[in-house]
């Protein structure tokens, strides 16, 4: 059974986190590789909105916390 009782700033901690990853993986570390195979410049990603994708990776990381929050037992509970 869903229950909305549940640690938020977890589910907010853990959106963070994954936003800092993705930024990280899609920048320093495999940035230029990412940009290369998908065919696309520096001059593409400068002049595109970004507002959209990232709104969708904020929802994507929230429903993913959410889920996995309500579908995982915490410590101490019964399986």
């Amino acid at each position: 059974m869903l229950t909305f009782d549940l640690n938020w700033l977890a589910v907010l901690v853990a959106i963070v986190a994954n936003m800092i990853v993705g930024a990280l993986w899609y920048g320093p570390l495999f940035g230029k590789q990412w940009m290369k195979e998908e065919g696309l410049t520096m001059g593409d990603i400068e002049g595109g909105n970004m507002a959209g994708p990232y709104g969708v990776a904020v929802l994507n990381s929230f429903l993913m916390a959410f889920i996995l929050a309500n579908v995982m037992p915490g410590p101490g509970s019964p399986a």
